[in-house]
């Protein structure tokens, strides 16, 4: 059956503009009509447009999707499954949110003290998450499944003096490469560079419990070989262009002194 884009706008809920701006970029390509060269849509045209917004649900950039869709070797099947399983540890780490949530305001009513623990456990398992999100499978690629794991059950398990000051030492980074950032790379402020490369490299002990400079050299590797790490200072933490490539320049430097 084929179907006009204003009926696949309201099927849908994209606009028009929206699907004809697929139909530019080759991401969601119409057909033409037979009679009077409209675009038109069939339904197996519409499973790839389900996938597509699949994707954008999970926030993944366009040009990504693309990517994956004239990529004929994918299996839909398999990506909607790997999304369904970040969908479920995302569905996990809300509702230990709303549980934290009420737990909390109902020891605020009774008048009770909630353990300081019990006050991070949420946020900690959403970081232990996202960090596996974002470098699990070059962790698991280059260190084994156990180095993984035990990096985790490390996480998990640290205090919450530990958790704080973790998250203070990606803030020294963060601001540090800001700063470094601004300046000429031949005369950056040598103060600053020594404290992102001590923030980072106490940072590390921290998140993984255990460290040696090989490691840390490697760490500085794939914050240019794998774009995902790259992704997470330049756009995440930092927020500027260059901020990975920077940190990876900064550890080098030290530790091949």
């Amino acid at each position: 059956m084929d179907y006009s884009i204003s009926e696949v706008a309201e099927m849908t809920g994209l606009s028009t503009r929206t699907l004809r701006y697929y139909d530019e970029i080759n991401l969601f390509t119409a057909r033409r009509g037979a009679v009077n060269s409209y675009r038109v849509y069939q339904s197996e045209d519409l499973d790839v447009l389900q996938v597509i917004m699949f994707l954008r649900k999970m926030e993944m950039p366009l040009e990504q999707i693309k990517a994956i869709i004239l990529d004929e070797e994918n299996d839909f099947n398999q990506l909607l499954k790997k999304q369904k399983e970040k969908l479920m540890k995302k569905q996990a780490e809300i509702s230990a949110l709303i549980h934290l949530i009420d737990t909390t305001l109902e020891n605020k009513q009774e008048g009770k003290q909630m353990p300081d623990k019990e006050k991070f456990e949420a946020f900690k398992q959403e970081k232990t998450n996202e960090n596996r999100d974002h470098y699990g499978e070059e962790v698991i690629g280059k260190y084994g499944h156990e180095a993984l794991e035990t990096s985790e059950q490390h996480w998990s398990h640290l205090s919450q003096i530990e958790y704080q000051r973790a998250e203070e030492c990606e803030l020294v980074i963060k601001k540090g490469l800001q700063e470094l950032l601004k300046q000429n790379h031949e005369s950056m402020d040598k103060d600053i560079v020594k404290e992102v490369f001590d923030a980072h490299a106490k940072w590390l002990k921290l998140m993984s419990g255990q460290y040696s400079e090989g490691y840390h050299l490697a760490m500085a590797d794939l914050y240019i070989d794998d774009a995902r790490f790259t992704a997470y200072y330049d756009e995440q933490l930092v927020g500027e262009a260059g901020a990975a490539t920077l940190l990876s320049r900064i550890i080098k430097a030290h530790l091949n002194q």
